[in-house]
């Protein structure tokens, strides 16, 4: 019955339908393992917990004032991280 409804099983739960915006930083920060459709998402360690797309954004929201504020946030530390290995390997050359 299903496969003459929806041959391709688009309707289930897969990778291609977490939001854009979530993919990479924040697939792996929450972390999301696969949404359907309906903007529901299977989320957590286990993947054990279900949370909507517009619950995950909020969650951003509140912790850092946005997704496009928590990326820019990993960028930077990202950049100081490298900063202090290069910084600490030219101490080491002296």
């Amino acid at each position: 019955i299903e496969e003459r409804t929806d041959p391709n099983y688009s309707s289930l739960p897969h990778r291609e339908n977490i939001p854009e915006d979530f993919r990479l930083e924040v697939e792996k920060d929450f972390p999301i393992w696969t949404c359907d459709i309906k903007e529901r998402c299977l989320v957590g360690d286990g993947g054990d917990d279900i949370k909507t797309v517009a619950e995950i954004r909020e969650f951003y929201k509140n912790e850092y004032g946005g997704i496009e504020k928590f990326k820019e946030k990993l960028r930077l530390d990202r950049e100081k991280f490298i900063q202090e290995v290069k910084n600490r390997s030219e101490q080491d050359n002296l």
